[in-house]
């Protein structure tokens, strides 16, 4: 592992980490806007405000910490972990979105 890399890989998930809560706030109020929200769903969108940015921040943790004790390149993997809970995410929302 290069420290470039770390480093550049570390500032993208930050920079990733606001666009995620951003995401969240605005497709929740959108979904808000719409029919009603079971207590469930409201509790989950409530809850995934912080959730999902923490994903990028544990993930940028977790290289950072194999990155100071002699991680190999593998450990860059740990950065598609907050895109694939933006993913799910995503596909959550459209779900929720779509419901009737």
């Amino acid at each position: 592992m290069t420290s470039g890399w770390v480093t550049l890989g570390t500032l993208g998930q930050l920079m990733l980490a606001g666009f995620q809560f951003m995401l969240v706030i605005v497709s929740a109020s959108s979904l808000g806007a719409g029919p009603a929200l079971g207590k469930l769903e409201s509790a989950a969108l409530n809850a995934l405000i912080y959730v999902l940015p923490a994903t990028s921040i544990v993930s940028a943790a977790i290289v950072l910490y194999l990155y100071w004790h002699g991680g190999s390149s593998t450990g860059y993997w740990w950065y598609a972990f907050p895109l694939v809970a933006t993913v799910g995410y995503l596909v959550y929302v459209i779900g929720l979105g779509n419901r009737s």
